[in-house]
């Protein structure tokens, strides 16, 4: 199964948390915005993957996409993170392509009237919107600052009456300003609640020895909860505030050190 990018600066289809558990552990060393460095593995690289709970074969991650490895005479096969591995590893959004991503000042507006006599619906409609990292202005009107194409597929609201739900591309008009759009959509007080607790895990310097497995995995969960919870919006909409990009370029000095 191949690996490929998605529209955010994610992958498509995500890992699995053990998965991901492991690439994030491959993580450290080196810098998130490049290719990760060839490391010498020799025959015991499945030894080593299994102690850090892989299930899968190094095939099945190169068939994904998420490693590379090499074999030289020398130092046996090498093993590094690919693009989409590291991008997996930092939660399965890259948050500079997703801030630094053009805006075109329009909002995408999905409005849905699902009857009360199908509940379940309405309930998977919201948890897709949420999972898509979608704004709620109200239980039943979203945002996002992103095309989104063949809405209704990407919704899984197959089956639904057309007059249930319309998308609409819309600028506020009466005197609305868009990062107060921002902060009634999105919950930037939880996010920042997320972001401040994982930056204060990181203000304790990491044990050595077994205590070090610990704390990184401790880490990895603290900025997966905060970044899992985020939109990653575009500069232009952040909130006054915001700890996403300082939280990131701490990360980013904690890896490689």
């Amino acid at each position: 199964m191949r690996q490929r990018f998605g529209r955010e600066g994610g992958v498509d289809p995500p890992v699995d948390p053990r998965t991901q558990m492991f690439l994030s552990a491959m993580l450290w060393g080196i810098d998130v915005r490049g290719p990760g460095p060839l490391r010498s593995f020799g025959d015991t690289f499945e030894l080593w993957a299994g102690r850090h709970g892989l299930p899968r074969s190094v095939e099945e991650l190169e068939e994904r996409q998420l490693i590379e490895t090499a074999t030289t005479p020398e130092l046996g096969r090498l093993v590094r993170l690919a693009r989409a591995g590291i991008i997996a590893a930092l939660g399965g959004r890259d948050p500079i392509a997703r801030w630094e991503r053009p805006w075109d000042g329009r909002w995408r507006t999905i409005a849905f009237d699902v009857p009360l006599n199908r509940g379940a619906l309405r309930a998977r409609v919201r948890r897709r919107l949420k999972a898509a990292h979608f704004g709620c202005l109200q239980r039943s009107v979203w945002i996002s600052p992103d095309p989104v194409p063949l809405i209704r597929d990407h919704l899984g609201t197959a089956g639904m009456d057309p007059k249930s739900l319309i998308v609409l591309e819309a600028r506020p008009v009466a005197g609305e300003v868009d990062r107060d759009l921002v902060r009634a959509a999105w919950n930037f007080r939880r996010i920042n609640l997320l972001y401040e607790r994982y930056l204060r895990r990181i203000e304790e310097p990491p044990p050595r020895g077994e205590a070090l497995r610990h704390w990184r995995e401790k880490e990895n969960h603290l900025w997966l909860a905060a970044v899992g919870a985020d939109p990653l919006l575009p500069l232009d909409l952040h909130p006054r505030g915001y700890l996403g990009p300082r939280a990131f370029e701490r990360r980013r000095a904690l890896l490689r050190s």
